[in-house]
């Protein structure tokens, strides 16, 4: 199973050295710039709170709402900044105080692949943007909602799509169906901080 995973991220790590190669700066930022929303609804979220009642005591907390929509949206922009090669991938690990030390130590007993740029803060950035789909979900009323199907499908279709359209290299089309998906997102993410998908 280890080697499985490794040969894995190897793959998409190649994957997103392609696309750096393939996609021009203009490209590439816009690309990123389909991030910004979410940095903006929880700047938003910041100053007006959320809309929903207090389903759960974090819920009503403006603070939580809004550093789990800002965090995943700079987590997602660290990664296809990274992805991108908007800046070196060293740079993630070097912004970090005392990552390079930990990036070495961690290297001795991991396969590179686990700690390749792309690789470690795509990790992050999804674990980020689940975390923010299950704290959205719950907080509006989980499966007792019918609007999260009508509206979150057709948006996780467009993820789905795009990772498909990554592995067959169609490195444009995967490009601009995963912006959409960050458009799509940031709408739901609004929508649902409005209180507008609960029950």
């Amino acid at each position: 199973m280890y080697a499985t995973a490794r040969d894995g991220l190897r793959k998409q790590a190649e994957l997103n050295a392609t696309l750096a190669h393939k996609m021009t700066p203009f490209w590439k930022w816009t690309y990123l710039a389909t991030n910004l929303p979410f940095l903006v609804i929880g700047c938003q979220v910041l100053v007006d709170g959320p809309a929903w009642g207090d389903r759960f005591v974090i819920c009503g907390d403006r603070f939580a709402c809004a550093a789990v929509v800002l965090v995943a949206g700079v987590a997602s922009i660290v990664f296809h900044g990274t992805q991108c090669r908007c800046w070196p991938p060293d740079a993630v690990y070097d912004a970090v105080p005392g990552s390079g030390w930990a990036f070495k130590r961690a290297a001795k007993r991991v396969d590179p692949a686990f700690l390749e740029a792309s690789i470690f803060t795509n990790i992050v950035d999804v674990v980020c943007a689940v975390s923010l789909g299950v704290f959205l979900f719950a907080c509006n009323g989980g499966l007792a909602s019918a609007r999260w199907l009508t509206i979150g499908g057709p948006t996780l279709a467009l993820l789905v799509a795009s990772a498909l359209l990554k592995r067959a290299r169609r490195y444009v089309a995967y490009a601009a169906v995963h912006a959409a998906w960050h458009l799509a997102a940031a709408r739901v993410a609004a929508l649902a901080l409005r209180g507008d998908l609960g029950t």
